[in-house]
């Protein structure tokens, strides 16, 4: 039976007097229960979820996003009239780079199921042309990603990319309010925060040119200080510096575009597409992004860099580090979290390429860079109590 598909819980996309299938859970929201549970609906299978293709799909994922970045690099580097290598650039966007992949891959994929596994009469979508799918840097996506109409409008760029033949499609223009679609700013001063930043800044005029930076460590503020101690300087509490809100400019973006001839399909879209995501603070906020890194309490000569939480959406910090490495300061990361080892791909995470040292949490492998430590967080508390006759309950991913 030939159905309309919808993409979205948004009602006004939904065709009631029509047999529908909605492209996923997402669509049949519960709060609409009364509406869709007498409707003749079905949900599409998701895609990518049994075990075997999920690992097919993250090898494919990993490898594509490898190869985007390398292109970006030659992209970036002519776009800013600079000559960044791979690691530079890598550290900027390496985490955000797979999430784009990942992300558009997923939409794109999902899509092309429906279309092999159903027949589609039509589908009812929102003209996107004037939405901004930019965030002002890496963290927007994370945000943007579960947003509806963000969603939405992803798979309507994809339909007219994918121009399926023999269906209906209606679109409706619709305003989009994205004055509120950056990151909100607490308006609420923290009193704890503030005096800590106050602190901070005193304690920064005792810092020494060549002092190691120790930023977020995942080591409690006592055992920090004691590592500042050992190290001979003057323990720190670095701030994370907010940074500039960037103007979008579509028309300064056409010469980031990736060479697309050879591609086809999902690696071809993938491609055209990034001039619209990828974030302000790295093409058009770049220039300012690289003035505020330059001045920053952090020490000019840092005989090393220490984080085990800053590597992924703190942009100042990212690009601070990045130009410092190019100068010969040694990056070291510790272990953020208890995934290593036990997603898929683990190794390719930015933070274990980027990094000279990557201190772990215990686990070790073949790679000598890869240095056996201890769980930063538990460090200096009380030892816990157990019942060694007690039970153990593992609670582990799919």
């Amino acid at each position: 039976m030939k159905r309309y598909l919808i993409m979205t819980s948004d009602l006004r996309t939904w065709k009631p007097n029509q047999p529908m299938l909605f492209l996923g859970e997402w669509c049949r929201r519960y709060d609409l229960k009364r509406i869709w549970e007498v409707l003749d609906v079905v949900v599409a299978d998701p895609f990518g979820v049994e075990t075997t293709e999920r690992n097919i799909n993250a090898n494919y994922v990993e490898a594509v996003a490898d190869q985007l970045l390398n292109e970006l690099v030659l992209t970036l580097n002519s776009y800013h009239e600079t000559d960044h290598d791979l690691r530079y650039w890598q550290i900027l966007l390496g985490h955000w780079i797979q999430r784009y992949v990942e992300i558009i891959f997923n939409r794109y994929s999902t899509l092309e199921k429906v279309f092999k596994n159903y027949e589609i009469m039509g589908v009812v979508a929102f003209d996107t042309f004037e939405f901004c799918f930019t965030s002002n840097d890496t963290s927007g996506i994370l945000r943007d990603c579960r947003e509806d109409i963000w969603n939405h409008s992803l798979y309507s760029e994809i339909l007219n990319f994918l121009e399926i033949d023999n269906i209906e499609l209606e679109k409706i223009k619709i305003e989009v309010d994205q004055t509120s679609k950056e990151k909100p700013k607490n308006k609420i001063v923290n009193k704890k925060l503030f005096i800590l930043n106050l602190f901070g800044s005193f304690l920064s005029f005792f810092s020494r040119a060549s002092d190691a930076v120790i930023v977020n460590s995942y080591l409690s503020k006592i055992e920090e200080v004691k590592l500042n101690i050992a190290l001979g300087q003057v323990p720190q509490f670095w701030k994370k510096y907010e940074i500039s809100e960037f103007s979008f400019s579509l028309n300064s973006r056409e010469s980031l575009k990736l060479d697309d001839g050879k591609y086809s399909g999902f690696e071809k879209f993938v491609r055209l597409s990034l001039k619209k995501f990828i974030p302000k603070c790295y093409v058009e906020g770049y220039r300012e992004l690289l003035e505020q890194a330059n001045s920053t309490l952090f020490p000019k000569n840092p005989r090393f860099i220490f984080t085990s939480n800053n590597f992924d959406t703190d942009e100042i910090f990212k690009i601070w580090t990045a130009n410092k490495i190019k100068l010969g300061t040694k990056y070291f990361v510790g272990q953020h979290g208890n995934n290593y080892g036990t997603l898929i791909n683990y190794n390719n995470r930015p933070e274990l390429k980027t990094s000279d040292i990557f201190l772990t949490w215990g686990w070790f492998d073949n790679n000598k860079k890869n240095i056996p430590g201890f769980l930063f967080k538990t460090i200096g508390q009380p030892k816990r109590r157990y019942q060694e006759k007690g039970g153990l309950l593992l609670i582990e991913l799919l």
